[in-house]
């Protein structure tokens, strides 16, 4: 498929294990996953996260982090309140504080990121997305 659009950025939030029993093994996943790079244009993105060791071959990569302040971007501190969780976002040497997320888990977290990073790529102004994030509400 990205062959045919030839995207400008991938993302891939993580490779976890719900589709070893399909695909073998979490190595088979990430080269499963990174199929989608083939397609990128020359000077297209991969978003990644920071720490996942099988993504390593991903071309142009642009990392992201809950916890690695060595990622291109990443969330800090993150802290519970009673509506959501705030944290502080940096990436490229700026910082969006204050955002808020109310939906809860870390997988979700990494898809935030995966937005948030993307943005950062497109140059759209992190504060509008921040203050669009504070709207969501999980499905319940």
């Amino acid at each position: 498929m990205s062959k045919i659009l030839s995207p400008d950025i991938a993302i891939i939030t993580a490779i976890g294990n719900a589709h070893v029993g399909i695909l073998g093994s979490r190595e088979d996943i990430a080269h499963a996953k990174l199929e989608v790079c083939e397609g990128l244009k020359n000077n297209g993105k991969t978003i990644i996260p920071f720490d996942e060791a099988t993504l390593e071959p991903a071309k142009n990569k642009f990392t992201f982090s809950i916890h690695e302040s060595l990622a291109n971007a990443f969330f800090m501190p993150l802290r519970l309140d009673s509506g959501g969780t705030i944290f502080d976002f940096y990436s490229r040497g700026k910082a969006i504080c204050g955002c808020k997320f109310r939906i809860p888990g870390e997988q979700n977290f990494h898809c935030l990121m995966g937005a948030f990073s993307c943005s950062v790529l497109l140059g759209i102004p992190l504060r509008a997305l921040s203050d669009s994030m504070e709207h969501i509400t999980p499905d319940i």
